[in-house]
């Protein structure tokens, strides 16, 4: 039974270091964001939450952020401070391009709160996650 236990432990670590994996969870990842970001809400419908759009913003870009630093480092690509703040800044401009996105559908608005959470998501994944 403990084998069996290792074996599978084994197989995930294996996974979870390889670069392949890494980058389609995060393009998986990216295309839910997306896709949450751009889907008609009906308010009305739904528990009406202030903060709770906030809280999702920032975790959706707090994985988001997580998952590309790690296929990032997975990656041939040195793993140094100038390619980690590449990528942060790419992911900040994602986020504000998503948010002018959502201005040009008829049922979804920008919002500089979002834009705030998902730039604080992005950084606090940086700090967290700083090796």
């Amino acid at each position: 039974m403990k084998l069996k236990v290792f074996w599978i432990l084994n197989l995930m670590k294996k996974y979870l270091n390889n670069f392949y994996f890494n980058l389609s969870f995060s393009i998986i990842w990216i295309l839910f964001s997306i896709f949450l970001f751009l889907i008609k809400i009906n308010p009305s419908k739904g528990p009406s939450i202030l903060l709770g759009d906030k809280f999702f913003h920032f975790i959706i870009f707090f994985v988001m952020a997580y998952l590309l630093l790690r296929t990032l480092r997975y990656s041939k690509i040195n793993y140094n401070f100038k390619s980690k703040i590449i990528l942060l800044i790419s992911i900040l401009i994602f986020s504000f391009l998503i948010e002018l996105v959502q201005n040009l559908v008829s049922y979804r608005y920008f919002e500089l709160y979002d834009v705030f959470f998902n730039f604080l998501g992005i950084f606090v994944c940086y700090f967290v996650k700083i090796k």
